[in-house]
């Protein structure tokens, strides 16, 4: 159970879309280099692929020749990977009016976390690390 960045296609995989709201637009592509497509003015949309079925502790097997990232489904746990350890980091994207009014989303996205108007506004991405 994970989920990768990518735009929708015809597949088996589940997809979804979660928004951020940018009133700088200089921000979110100097942080997030495939948010350079806005959706609307000031909003940003990253778009996921993600694996709902299976079992987070049961391993699964993918390429391992280096390193890379998944972002958690369902919760903050990761998936098992045969032969790889996961470690999991998190990135809170700031955004002065993200709260949870403004929380959108679509379909099928990875775990994460919204903070409240007087928690500092923005949105934490949760990420499992493989090496």
């Amino acid at each position: 159970q994970y989920c990768i960045y990518g735009k929708p296609y015809a597949g088996k995989q589940s997809y979804g879309w979660i928004e951020l709201y940018d009133d700088s637009p200089s921000i979110f592509p100097n942080v997030l280099p495939f948010a350079n497509q806005r959706y609307y003015h000031w909003v940003i949309r990253l778009y996921f692929f993600c694996q709902t079925s299976g079992n987070k502790t049961i391993p699964i097997s993918l390429p391992i020749t280096k390193p890379f990232y998944l972002l958690p489904y369902g919760s903050r746990d990761c998936q098992q990977v045969k032969w790889m350890v996961a470690t999991t980091e998190w990135i809170k994207y700031y955004t002065p009016y993200y709260d949870y009014r403004y929380h959108k989303t679509h379909g099928t996205v990875p775990h994460h976390k919204v903070d409240d108007r007087n928690h500092n506004n923005g949105i934490t991405m949760f990420y499992c690390y493989y090496e």
